[in-house]
């Protein structure tokens, strides 16, 4: 009989110990888990600092700036948007030309990219 109240006062203290391995664990996992939030938060604001800086150095002005300082030609990009968004706002102009883009159904304007040299698409033989 004594010998089963030792062993029960071992087990209840050995489960109580491995209670309070368990939660001195939880604890110190949730003051890492805070830690990281906290190099995370500074790590954001220190990028949303880089990236003002980098919107102030290429903003409009500034690149006006820089290529006034180039002595050079330059012509704005017109991108397939523009163009498609530019005949939806004067359909007049696109029914009236043949050769609108979007009429034209073998525009390579909105045509995908070619595969890389030797990936066929739908090749069985690529993995």
């Amino acid at each position: 009989m004594f010998s089963k109240l030792v062993f029960l006062v071992l087990a209840a203290g050995a489960t109580a110990a491995a209670l309070l391995v368990l939660r001195q664990q939880r604890i110190e996992t949730s003051h890492e888990m805070s830690r990281l939030h906290n190099q995370i938060m500074r790590h954001e604001r220190v990028l949303w600092h880089l990236r003002g800086e980098i919107a102030t150095a290429c903003g409009p002005e500034a690149v006006r700036l820089r290529l006034t300082d180039l002595d050079a030609q330059w012509a704005p990009i017109q991108s397939a948007f523009r163009t498609a968004e530019s005949e939806i706002r004067n359909p007049q102009s696109s029914i009236l030309d043949p050769h609108s883009s979007i009429l034209d159904p073998h525009s390579s304007i909105l045509d995908p990219a070619p595969p890389p040299p030797g990936l066929a698409l739908n090749d069985p033989h690529t993995p």
